[in-house]
């Protein structure tokens, strides 16, 4: 454990002195974490000062600790290594936001920042400070460049309108009302039905709040489509409905039939169960649940966004697909992440559902997602590593998986372990997972070394296995 800590270490001391402040990436074929590259930025970020924008001293407080908990938001989405940079990705997607700042030059004083992040959410945001995240899976679901400028579009606007900024001054404005707290201390007053009482006057603010967030939303279209049209990109309205084929990793379309697909992988002779043994969990919201939501929704439909905006369409809209590497790496950072968090559910359909990509790098995740499900076994969290979820949740393929995967008897899954680690061309990473099963098996432990380190810091550890020898 020592000896594996100091080699760390020097991997670590390693990164940082290439990767720095502006540094340029690593050549190993990894990202590297934003914790590190990203760090003279980030502590920069972190020191920036609140300013005095309330003259009462509660509302001015209260502003300070909002700010506190945005800067704390951001800092985890760097030291959990959510945020990284990619040495294709981020030069593509900055790329792309230059285009439009260089068509509306006279609208930008400032440069926002752009970061790539892994989650396995379609989206792409701005939490204020400057900057805006798009989101690996919203990279992985996107067909067309022109729909990822239109979606930098719309955070741009964002941006220029400092929208986070003005909500965070708003809610400080109401939450710090006398008119709000009087309701929240009448709806406490009495002594039946005090939870309803509170719901129904959280709900009215919220409703105000949402239906205020939907017309920034709006305003954030009308600035995207202003600067498409700026930098001579054809604007094609149909983005918006596409969005609303957009859906979490667990619910993604299955191209093929799952045994073919795992035969293909290299998971053959597993027993797939017919769909009605599955035992498929079933969950459906009440009409309640559905009035709430449309009730608290922050963005308008994407229907109403789409006739809004249909009469800027251009005639011919850009076709040009997002280049296959962009494609390529942001699939296996959703594959990355997910096997570093240990949702080996989600890891293993991705693997499953796509073959276009390299077939090295997925036998090799394979095999460690593999591995970590067989560690999950011997500590009896197999169900908790799989994520098993509603039927309501993802689709009948991924229930099928799970199934499956709780299905196999762990002398079955160490053959299949071999089998893949047999065929990825890194064998450090194949050496380094034999080694740590063997020591479980010798000790008749759950846990060694190793694995207990990539507990701790899952991406760092994962990180080093997963690049080829330097």
């Amino acid at each position: 454990m020592k000896h594996l800590c100091k080699s760390l270490l020097l991997v670590s001391v390693w990164m940082t002195m290439c990767t720095g402040s502006g540094a340029q990436s690593r050549d190993c074929g990894m990202p590297d974490l934003g914790s590190e590259f990203y760090a003279r930025l980030h502590d920069s970020l972190r020191r920036t000062e609140t300013p005095e924008v309330f003259s009462k001293k509660a509302e001015q407080k209260a502003y300070e600790a909002l700010k506190e908990r945005n800067k704390n938001f951001i800092s985890g989405l760097f030291y959990s290594d959510l945020i990284v940079y990619d040495p294709i990705v981020t030069p593509y997607l900055e790329s792309l936001m230059q285009r439009l700042i260089a068509g509306s030059p006279q609208l930008f004083t400032v440069r926002p920042h752009l970061f790539l992040s892994r989650s396995k959410i379609p989206n792409a945001y701005t939490t204020g400070s400057g900057i805006i995240i798009v989101n690996a899976a919203y990279i992985y679901q996107t067909k067309t460049e022109a729909d990822l400028l239109c979606c930098i579009g719309h955070e741009l606007g964002h941006f220029l309108s400092d929208d986070v900024e003005q909500s965070n001054r708003s809610y400080i404005t109401l939450t710090q009302s006398e008119a709000y707290k009087d309701s929240m201390k009448d709806a406490q007053r009495g002594r039946f039905n005090r939870y309803s009482r509170l719901e129904q006057t959280v709900k009215q603010y919220a409703s105000g709040s949402s239906g205020h967030s939907r017309y920034r939303e709006s305003e954030a279209d009308s600035m995207a489509v202003l600067l498409l049209h700026n930098a001579h990109i054809p604007f094609d309205p149909g983005f918006f409905l596409r969005l609303d084929s957009m859906t979490a990793v667990r619910k993604l379309p299955f191209s093929r039939d799952l045994a073919t697909a795992c035969t293909q992988l290299g998971l053959e002779g597993v027993n797939i169960p017919p769909a009605e043994a599955n035992g498929r969990m079933k969950w459906k919201k009440s009409a309640k649940d559905s009035a709430d939501e449309e009730l608290l929704k922050t963005h308008p439909d994407c229907a109403e966004r789409f006739k809004r905006t249909q009469k800027f369409a251009d005639a011919k809209p850009d076709t040009k697909p997002i280049p296959d590497p962009v494609k390529e790496q942001v699939y296996f950072h959703l594959v990355h992440y997910a096997v570093a968090n240990n949702s080996i559910g989600e890891a293993l359909y991705l693997l499953l559902r796509d073959t276009d990509f390299s077939a090295e790098k997925r036998q090799l995740y394979t095999a460690l997602a593999l591995s970590r499900l067989q560690l999950a076994a011997r500590r009896m969290e197999r169900a908790k590593t799989i994520g098993t979820v509603p039927a309501d949740d993802c689709s009948e393929a991924f229930n099928a998986m799970q199934a499956m995967l709780m299905r196999i008897p762990e002398q079955k899954m160490q053959t299949l372990i071999s089998n893949t680690q047999a065929k990825t061309v890194l064998p450090e990473a194949a050496l380094a997972i034999r080694a740590s099963e063997a020591k479980v098996e010798a000790e008749g432990s759950t846990g060694t070394d190793k694995w207990t380190l990539f507990d701790t810091n899952p991406c760092h550890y994962l990180n080093e296995i997963v690049s080829p020898a330097r």
